[in-house]
């Protein structure tokens, strides 16, 4: 009662409750009362919360979920199939922030990722060292198919053809200077999107390689100069990158100028306009 009449919007992150668990573990419980109390509400999503297991493993070869711990599909799937019929019954705004959930989620609209653009900019020149920096850090190796690439990367750092840096369980800070060291950043290899840590990489003017799904890209009607690989394909497409040594540092600097528009929140506050201005 003190509270929400204090706002005139809210964006229900993760479909998280936001009176605690007073009326249980999901947004769908507070919904009565902010109705009465005039507040108006959008969804947002970002990812497992919403996303379909089986649908995913449906559409991607390299799902992570192929690697998930034990239980933990199911646990997933359980939450994500709540998420989605709160999503279709209140009729409320829906938004979400990687491309893929556009496929899980029909009736939203993309909310592009944000960071900190210029807190992420490198001037440092990219594929200018003998041994090219790669770097891949991944948060956990399941949900980026780390695994699948790893036998790949370590192969061209001992033919010399790379200076391969695997970083794990560091801190942000130490991650973001890794990130201004490399020449060429690789992200993930097991959701077929990109996320917050290719972002970073692009507005610091790294070229990024991941596995991007067709489908998912499609769906958002816009294609991030991310380049395009599978476990299969990676060794190849990072010896095409290391003999066009010109080509991927334009790349690099192409990907910044695509975080710095898509990714500054700038394009995400258009995309929530005009939820805010009703």
């Amino acid at each position: 009662q003190r509270m929400v009449p204090r706002y005139t919007h809210l964006i229900a992150d993760a479909f998280r409750p936001v009176f605690g668990g007073l009326n249980g573990d999901s947004i769908e419980g507070d919904l009565p009362a902010l109705r009465n109390g005039g507040v108006k509400v959008a969804l947002l999503a970002h990812g497992s919360e919403v996303r379909d297991p089986a649908l995913h493993r449906k559409r991607n070869p390299y799902s992570l979920f192929l690697d998930a711990p034990e239980g933990y599909e199911e646990k997933l799937a359980a939450i994500a199939e709540r998420n989605r019929r709160i999503a279709r019954e209140s009729g409320l705004p829906v938004f979400v922030t990687t491309p893929d959930l556009l496929l899980d989620l029909p009736m939203a609209i993309w909310a592009p990722l944000v960071v900190d653009v210029d807190a992420w900019a490198c001037d440092r020149p990219v594929m200018k060292r003998e041994r090219p920096v790669v770097l891949h850090a991944p948060s956990a190796r399941w949900t980026k198919g780390t695994d699948r690439v790893l036998p790949v990367l370590q192969d061209l750092h001992d033919r010399g053809l790379i200076d391969f840096r695997l970083a794990e369980q560091v801190s942000w800070n130490t991650v973001r200077e890794m990130v201004m060291e490399a020449d060429i950043v690789i992200d993930q290899f097991a959701i077929g999107t990109y996320g917050t840590f290719a972002c970073e990489g692009m507005a610091a003017g790294k070229p990024v390689v991941a596995y991007l799904d067709k489908e998912s890209i499609a769906a958002c009607g816009v294609t991030p100069p991310i380049v395009n690989a599978t476990p299969e394909t990676l060794g190849s497409v990072m010896e095409g990158l290391l003999a066009d040594r010109e080509g991927t540092a334009r790349l690099g600097a192409e990907s910044a100028a695509f975080a710095r528009e898509y990714h500054d929140g700038t394009a995400t506050a258009r995309a929530l306009d005009g939820f805010l201005t009703r």
